[in-house]
């Protein structure tokens, strides 16, 4: 993992724990080609999200998998750079305003991602 894909990663997880989501690293053993995270929300929506280096494709794994979740109607994310990072954290944020649960979530531009 580089240092943008690794940067990248551990400010998702600390933007998101300050929203109260859980962000999981998602290990589906004998199913090779899974996002590699999980996201819970508070209000019981799952988002998945698949980390890779700027520039990389995914996978022929990956991208069956990216077509099958998102088929089957969740959420599933590539991020490889800080535009991607964004669209997922706005697409979360808006799950949150759904919920109402996101008065105290709305400076996603103070972050620095």
């Amino acid at each position: 993992m580089n240092k943008l894909e690794r940067d990248i990663e551990k400010n998702l997880g600390m933007i998101l724990g300050e929203w109260d989501c859980l962000y999981l690293k998602f290990v589906s053993p004998g199913h090779a080609g899974v996002p590699d995270r999980i996201i819970l929300t508070p209000g019981g929506h799952v988002v998945f999200v698949e980390l890779k280096q700027a520039g990389k494709e995914l996978r022929p794994l990956q991208v069956f998998w990216q077509k099958t979740l998102t088929r089957m109607h969740f959420a599933a994310f590539v991020v490889s750079d800080n535009d991607s990072a964004r669209k997922c954290l706005h697409y979360i944020l808006e799950v949150l305003r759904q919920e109402e649960d996101a008065e105290m979530k709305e400076g996603l531009s103070e972050y620095d991602i």
